[in-house]
């Protein structure tokens, strides 16, 4: 019987004398659902009252803003809106006279270069001759005609009066047959014996070069008649 006393005391004794830590997590962990439960109902009781307020209040400022009169429309600055208005004209008529005037510069021009070319053209002919063609060599007047003939044609190169007129680098070439000149590339007169002498095959070569470039820039106003017999082709 003391033993059994004495085991009975043990286990009071063991279980009244648990450790702080365990004790207060097991009433932790017991009370912790009634906890949050207390906790949060004042928070709800808060939240559905704060939820009545803003209602309230927006009904009441929906009410305020209906009673409220509609906004005025914007005001215009009479005179700003003129002075842009103003502006707008003055640029548009400005832009207008430039163009004008770009367009009348254009033909005066215009008729100033048909009137030169008037003065520079010549009538063609079938057939020139060395002597019509001398009185084209740009000195009778500053605007007339010049005229050269190369491998048998004739071309009036007036509009280059700078190059072929008198002073000009190839003003040698005018009122003449240029046909040696131009296939010996020279700007000075040949020699007798060197005139005497037929053209080579890369002479010849140079001058249809330069016939090309007669057609495609100047007026061919005819041929020329006798060709010079001296054009043949060395063997």
């Amino acid at each position: 019987l003391q033993t059994r006393m004495a085991s009975v005391t043990l286990l009071l004794l063991s279980t009244s004398y648990l450790p702080p830590h365990s004790a207060s997590a097991h009433v932790r962990t017991t009370q912790r659902p009634a906890e949050a439960h207390s906790r949060g109902a004042p928070f709800a009781g808060q939240h559905r009252a704060h939820a009545r307020a803003r209602l309230s209040a927006d009904d009441w400022d929906d009410s305020a803003l209906k009673r409220e009169p509609p906004p005025e429309p914007p005001r215009v600055d009479v005179l700003q809106f003129a002075g842009i208005i103003f502006s707008e004209m003055w640029l548009f008529m400005r832009a207008h006279a430039i163009q004008a005037a770009r367009r009348a510069q254009r033909g005066e021009r215009s008729a100033l270069d048909e009137a030169r070319r008037a003065r520079m053209a010549v009538e063609p002919k079938e057939r020139w001759s060395l002597a019509e063609l001398r009185a084209y060599d740009g000195t009778a007047t500053n605007e007339g005609p010049i005229l050269l003939a190369a491998d048998g044609e004739v071309f009036n190169v007036g509009t280059a009066r700078g190059f072929y007129g008198p002073g000009g680098e190839y003003a040698i070439m005018a009122g003449r047959d240029a046909s040696r000149l131009l296939a010996k590339m020279r700007t000075a007169e040949e020699s007798e014996a060197e005139a005497a002498q037929p053209l080579s095959l890369a002479e010849h070569v140079v001058l249809a070069g330069w016939l090309f470039t007669l057609r495609n820039k100047y007026d061919q106003v005819g041929q020329l008649a006798p060709r010079d017999p001296n054009l043949t082709m060395r063997s």
